[in-house]
């Protein structure tokens, strides 16, 4: 699933890392932990025996395995020592390496309490599968219930330390009961070419496929400093209610939330600005992409495809909810029937939605949610053939050439340039062929 960043990164300042390595170990599902962990050949066991080895610049290289946590409860990896700006330490899958971190019977399958870390190239299994309706609403008020609450990867803090330089990249999380990828009160967050699919199904705590609250900053910066870029969302659902409020609220497939910090007691609104684009969000209980609560984020060129499947929820494809200063840009947005294209919470004046193409079998009932934006269609994106994953646009798509440039990035899902052609277009994908 990798791409092309550069251009993007000239676009909008993103600096990924020279991750400069001091040691390298090796972790293998057939290793030893009396292996010294410093070859192929003499490889580590377990992934935290080799993250209690790391120091800033190293690498851990894991081969392939289905790495367990421990014991019951536990995470399968827990990060808690910190890279450097100039060192990060980064796990990472071995090229042509298939490991499977499967958090089952744990809390977590990744969970990070640190700065300056990278993790590349894991398939994150939870045991969703394994819990039934019943036994999800039996313990619907249980707050510690792993079985019903543990999340893929997920950043948090222990302690007074904000987690910040975290880049979460080329992952397959799934079928977590809890959240696919989540951060809590973090900074500098970059989220991209991963997959979060059939996550959030029993958890009380409202989780979603990616999902980034209430971040934190830890210096004064108020440029980008968050990316979600190129993921592929979809069948993440909610099926018990939060229970903070008593009802279904989420099961998102991406959700920038509260971000003004109205739910702590910190209650310090976050100034560093996100940047979301080229994701592909469908059928998902939830919403495919909104921001709650939140302020300083940019939703450009991403495609959302048959969304609000949770007949609890009807908000919107893609949209803000008491929002400021957010730009809602050159999306495309697919709504089912009877459900609406996005709607406008108690949002400010600064929250602008222009540039997207809207669609529905029931017009009426897409429009009811909110008024369309400036340069907004209301037609068929024409997408090649969405119910098979294939959201690519056709030759007479009308979002061919019709987007801005504004805020736009320079690359598309699929690492072709944007523009190919003459103009900008809309959704994930920048056609490449000859537009009729």
């Amino acid at each position: 699933m990798a791409r092309n960043l550069t251009a993007l990164g000239l676009l909008i300042g993103l600096s990924l890392p020279a991750i400069a390595s001091a040691t390298t170990y090796y972790v293998s599902g057939t290793g030893n932990d009396a292996n010294s962990g410093l070859s192929r050949s003499a490889p580590l066991l377990h992934l935290q025996t080799a993250a209690n080895l790391t120091k800033p610049g190293d690498t851990v290289e894991v081969m392939d395995g289905r790495y367990t946590p421990a014991g019951a409860g536990y995470s399968v990896l827990n990060i808690t020592t910190s890279g450097t700006a100039s060192h990060w330490i980064s796990f990472e899958a071995l090229s042509g390496q298939h490991p499977v971190i499967d958090f089952t019977n744990g809390w977590a399958g990744i969970q990070i309490d640190a700065a300056y870390i990278r993790i590349s190239g894991f398939e994150v299994a939870g045991g969703s599968k394994n819990v039934t309706l019943a036994y999800a609403k039996a313990n619907a008020k249980n707050l510690s219930n792993y079985l019903t609450s543990a999340n893929g990867i997920i950043v948090n803090q222990s302690n007074n330390t904000v987690p910040h330089h975290i880049i979460i990249e080329n992952n397959y999380v799934h079928d977590a009961p809890g959240g696919g990828i989540s951060t809590c009160y973090a900074d500098y967050i970059t989220i991209q070419h991963n997959v979060t699919a059939r996550n959030a199904f029993w958890s009380p705590y409202a989780n979603s496929g990616i999902s980034i609250w209430e971040m934190r900053d830890i210096d004064k910066n108020t440029g980008y400093k968050n990316y979600i870029l190129d993921n592929e969302s979809y069948d993440n659902q909610e099926f018990i209610p939060f229970y903070a409020v008593g009802k279904i609220t989420d099961g998102n497939g991406i959700i920038i939330d509260d971000n003004k910090n109205t739910q702590s007691t910190n209650g310090v609104a976050y100034i560093g600005r996100t940047y979301v684009a080229n994701n592909i969000s469908y059928k998902n209980g939830g919403s495919g992409i909104h921001t709650y609560s939140s302020q300083h984020v940019d939703i450009v060129n991403n495609t959302a495809w048959m969304n609000n499947k949770s007949s609890a929820i009807n908000e919107g494809q893609i949209f803000a909810n008491s929002a400021d200063d957010v730009n809602i840009l050159n999306n495309i947005a697919v709504a089912p029937a009877g459900k609406y294209f996005y709607t406008r919470y108690d949002n400010g004046s600064t929250v602008l939605y222009a540039y997207n193409t809207l669609f529905s079998s029931t017009i009426t009932a897409g429009r009811a949610g909110a008024p369309i934006g400036p340069h907004d269609q209301v037609t068929d994106p024409l997408l090649l053939d969405p119910s098979k994953g294939e959201f690519e646009l056709t030759a007479h798509s009308p979002a061919i050439g019709s987007g801005t440039e504004k805020l736009a990035p320079s690359t598309d899902y699929a690492g072709n340039p944007r523009p190919s052609g003459k103009a900008i277009d809309r959704g994930a994908y920048q056609f490449t062929g000859t537009a009729h």
